[in-house]
């Protein structure tokens, strides 16, 4: 990843400031990075506070979770557990076609020989 120069602005773009987080999620030290950003590491901390925040809120509205987002949850892990079923019965379906496709020539070789 490129080092960026330390340059303190008044205000860090939106895209810097997601880009250092990462840098600090993925184990970069918080001194380090705040400092190629030229911040403190308190600054970078609220960066990071911020970030996660957002993360945990998006799936809130008006502080309650998105009851339409837990019935979509709900409905794709049904659709999930169906289609795993699904495929269970074919994966059988065809173990035993396949089986008595085996048998049938066995037999078919049996009577013509």
């Amino acid at each position: 990843m490129a080092r960026r120069q330390a340059t303190k602005t008044a205000s860090t773009s939106k895209a810097d400031k997601k880009e250092a987080v990462f840098r600090l999620l993925e184990g970069e030290s918080a001194a380090a990075v705040a400092r190629e950003y030229g911040v403190s590491s308190a600054e970078l901390s609220k960066w990071r506070d911020d970030f996660v925040k957002l993360g945990l809120d998006s799936g809130n509205v008006n502080g309650k979770t998105s009851e339409i987002l837990a019935q979509k949850i709900e409905l794709v892990d049904e659709m999930v557990e169906e289609l795993s079923h699904l495929a269970h019965v074919i994966l059988e379906a065809s173990t035993n076609l396949s089986v008595n496709a085996t048998q049938t020539a066995a037999a078919v070789t049996q009577t013509t020989t």
